[in-house]
């Protein structure tokens, strides 16, 4: 299987790690496909996410997303191709989204069959056996979302746009390093807190670090 999570594409790290995975995997020259977290309506973030795969050697050509931009034709096509890119969002809608089109199953069968799932932040988050640690980064269910069960490819939760010198800050009650450590122990899973300068890459099921991110580890919670 292979993953990349990332907290912010457009750092240097990110930058790096995409460019690490697009290298391991042979994909320079291939096109890929774009699932938004929510409609862009004025194609905004796609052109932005188009240009800078177009400086890694990646195309993305199709574009689709979960509410008005649904196709199941266009769904098809885009998983044909060997990258599809997850964006950056309302992390409750883009699960909310994925779950009312029932795409769950095809997206796992799609990492099943070796091709790349690219997550940033929101999509990163969708990688991962749930999207509890949302709230850790500031995201608010307004969409009142009840079953937050995310795709699961990812054996680890994922918190996005860490500060890891302000991780541990306790000024608005238990502090986001706190609040891991109990989904760690709830979930049995390990919380990875990333910057915008950490990044996670899953190639051949094997985890390759980007940056220095914090890990909670379930097994060493009393």
């Amino acid at each position: 299987m292979n993953l990349l999570l990332l907290s912010n594409h457009q750092s240097a790290t990110g930058h790096k790690a995409l460019a690490f995975v697009i290298e391991a995997l042979g994909l320079k020259g291939q096109v890929g496909g774009y699932i938004g977290s929510e409609p862009d309506p004025e194609g905004d973030f796609y052109r932005a996410t188009q240009a800078f795969y177009q400086g890694l050697g990646i195309g993305l050509n199709t574009y689709l997303d979960f509410e008005q931009g649904f196709n199941d034709t266009v769904m098809q096509t885009l998983l044909d191709k060997p990258l599809v890119h997850l964006s950056g969002g309302d992390t409750y809608r883009f699960l909310r989204g994925l779950h009312s089109r029932n795409q769950q199953q095809k997206l796992k069968s799609y990492a099943a069959s070796g091709h790349l799932l690219v997550g940033v932040s929101a999509g990163a988050m969708l990688l991962t056996a749930n999207i509890e640690t949302a709230a850790l980064c500031g995201d608010s269910n307004t969409v009142g979302l009840e079953n937050l069960k995310a795709l699961g490819l990812a054996d680890l939760l994922f918190v996005p746009h860490v500060v890891h010198s302000q991780s541990r800050d306790q000024s608005h009650g238990l502090s986001q390093k706190q609040r891991a450590k109990q989904l760690a122990k709830r979930h049995g899973l390990p919380v990875y807190l990333c910057s915008d300068e950490d990044a996670l890459a899953i190639i051949d099921d094997y985890l390759h670090c980007f940056g220095a991110p914090e890990i909670i580890l379930p097994e060493a919670i009393a």
